[in-house]
Protein backbone atom coordinates (compact mmCIF):
# COMPACT_ATOMS: atom_id res chain seq x y z
CA UNK A 1 0.00 0.00 0.00
CA UNK A 2 2.92 2.54 0.69
CA UNK A 3 4.24 1.76 -2.52
CA UNK A 4 0.90 2.99 -4.04
CA UNK A 5 0.94 6.33 -2.26
CA UNK A 6 5.10 6.39 -2.95
CA UNK A 7 3.82 6.21 -7.12
CA UNK A 8 1.28 8.69 -6.55
CA UNK A 9 3.39 11.14 -5.05
CA UNK A 10 6.29 10.31 -7.69
CA UNK A 11 3.87 10.49 -10.61
CA UNK A 12 2.89 14.29 -9.39
CA UNK A 13 6.60 15.36 -8.82
CA UNK A 14 7.19 14.07 -12.35
CA UNK A 15 4.55 16.00 -14.13
CA UNK A 16 4.95 18.81 -11.83
CA UNK A 17 8.58 18.78 -13.40
CA UNK A 18 7.59 18.48 -17.54
CA UNK A 19 5.28 21.22 -16.82
CA UNK A 20 7.66 23.41 -15.26
CA UNK A 21 10.07 22.39 -17.94
CA UNK A 22 7.46 22.95 -20.88
CA UNK A 23 4.82 25.15 -19.67
CA UNK A 24 3.67 26.22 -23.31
CA UNK A 25 2.95 22.70 -23.97
CA UNK A 26 0.02 22.67 -21.06
CA UNK A 27 -1.04 26.07 -22.41
CA UNK A 28 0.45 28.04 -19.56
CA UNK A 29 2.03 31.22 -19.52
CA UNK A 30 4.25 31.27 -16.57
CA UNK A 31 4.05 28.66 -14.67
CA UNK A 32 3.13 29.37 -10.82
CA UNK A 33 2.49 26.90 -8.31
CA UNK A 34 -1.16 27.51 -8.39
CA UNK A 35 -1.26 26.68 -11.96
CA UNK A 36 1.05 23.60 -11.77
CA UNK A 37 -1.15 22.22 -9.04
CA UNK A 38 -4.26 22.85 -11.10
CA UNK A 39 -2.99 20.93 -14.38
CA UNK A 40 -1.04 18.35 -12.17
CA UNK A 41 -4.71 17.43 -10.75
CA UNK A 42 -6.02 17.59 -13.87
CA UNK A 43 -3.89 15.29 -14.77
CA UNK A 44 -4.30 11.57 -16.82
CA UNK A 45 -1.33 10.31 -15.01
CA UNK A 46 -2.34 11.07 -11.61
CA UNK A 47 -5.65 9.71 -12.48
CA UNK A 48 -3.82 6.46 -13.36
CA UNK A 49 -1.69 6.65 -10.31
CA UNK A 50 -4.91 7.29 -7.80
CA UNK A 51 -7.19 4.20 -9.30
CA UNK A 52 -3.98 1.99 -8.61
CA UNK A 53 -3.45 3.57 -5.25
CA UNK A 54 -7.12 3.06 -4.44
CA UNK A 55 -7.51 -0.58 -5.59
CA UNK A 56 -4.16 -1.38 -3.27
CA UNK A 57 -6.30 0.32 -0.37
CA UNK A 58 -9.41 -2.34 -1.36
CA UNK A 59 -6.88 -5.19 -1.78
CA UNK A 60 -4.91 -4.33 1.15
CA UNK A 61 -9.00 -4.40 3.49
CA UNK A 62 -10.03 -7.50 1.39
CA UNK A 63 -7.00 -9.50 2.30
CA UNK A 64 -6.89 -7.84 6.10
CA UNK A 65 -10.72 -9.00 6.14
CA UNK A 66 -9.80 -12.66 5.23
CA UNK A 67 -6.90 -12.78 7.58
CA UNK A 68 -9.41 -11.73 10.39
CA UNK A 69 -11.96 -14.51 8.89
CA UNK A 70 -9.14 -17.28 9.00
CA UNK A 71 -8.39 -16.33 12.46
CA UNK A 72 -11.95 -16.42 13.97
CA UNK A 73 -12.37 -19.53 12.35
CA UNK A 74 -8.66 -21.24 13.61
CA UNK A 75 -9.82 -19.89 17.12
CA UNK A 76 -13.23 -21.00 17.05
CA UNK A 77 -11.93 -24.73 16.10
CA UNK A 78 -9.81 -24.59 18.82
CA UNK A 79 -12.54 -23.75 21.04
CA UNK A 80 -14.09 -26.82 19.85
CA UNK A 81 -11.49 -28.86 20.00
CA UNK A 82 -10.94 -28.02 23.84
CA UNK A 83 -15.07 -28.25 24.13
CA UNK A 84 -14.52 -32.58 23.26
CA UNK A 85 -11.63 -33.15 24.70
CA UNK A 86 -12.51 -32.02 28.03
CA UNK A 87 -15.86 -33.50 27.53
CA UNK A 88 -14.29 -36.92 27.02
CA UNK A 89 -15.09 -37.22 23.08
CA UNK A 90 -11.73 -38.99 21.74
CA UNK A 91 -12.88 -40.51 17.90
CA UNK A 92 -10.48 -41.78 15.45
CA UNK A 93 -9.88 -39.98 11.60
CA UNK A 94 -12.84 -41.81 9.50
CA UNK A 95 -11.21 -42.67 6.25
CA UNK A 96 -12.98 -43.91 2.49
CA UNK A 97 -12.30 -45.55 -0.21
CA UNK A 98 -9.04 -45.79 -1.57
CA UNK A 99 -7.68 -43.72 0.77
CA UNK A 100 -8.62 -46.00 3.31
CA UNK A 101 -6.85 -49.10 1.72
CA UNK A 102 -4.20 -47.45 0.94
CA UNK A 103 -3.47 -46.40 4.61
CA UNK A 104 -4.25 -49.82 5.91
CA UNK A 105 -1.82 -51.14 3.49
CA UNK A 106 0.91 -48.59 4.45
CA UNK A 107 0.05 -49.03 7.81
CA UNK A 108 0.84 -52.89 7.98
CA UNK A 109 3.90 -52.74 6.14
CA UNK A 110 5.58 -50.01 8.64
CA UNK A 111 4.32 -52.27 11.01
CA UNK A 112 5.69 -55.31 9.43
CA UNK A 113 8.84 -53.94 9.20
CA UNK A 114 8.78 -52.76 12.39
CA UNK A 115 8.19 -55.88 14.42
CA UNK A 116 11.08 -57.26 12.19
CA UNK A 117 13.44 -54.80 13.57
CA UNK A 118 12.57 -55.12 16.94
CA UNK A 119 13.22 -58.43 16.64
CA UNK A 120 16.36 -58.72 15.26
CA UNK A 121 17.73 -55.56 17.95
CA UNK A 122 16.02 -58.40 20.53
CA UNK A 123 18.41 -60.58 18.97
CA UNK A 124 21.47 -58.95 18.93
CA UNK A 125 21.01 -58.06 22.76
CA UNK A 126 20.72 -61.32 23.57
CA UNK A 127 23.96 -62.61 21.69
CA UNK A 128 25.89 -59.76 23.38
CA UNK A 129 24.63 -60.74 26.87
CA UNK A 130 26.10 -64.59 26.08
CA UNK A 131 29.32 -63.47 24.56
Amino acid sequence: MNDAEQNVKIAKAQLSEKIRNDPEKYKLKKPTDKSVALVVDMSDEKAEAKRKYHKAIKNFRVLEDAKKAFSFQKKMALEKIAEFSLAGFHTEPRLKGKVKVYVEEKSSINMKEDLDRHRKQEKKSKRKLII
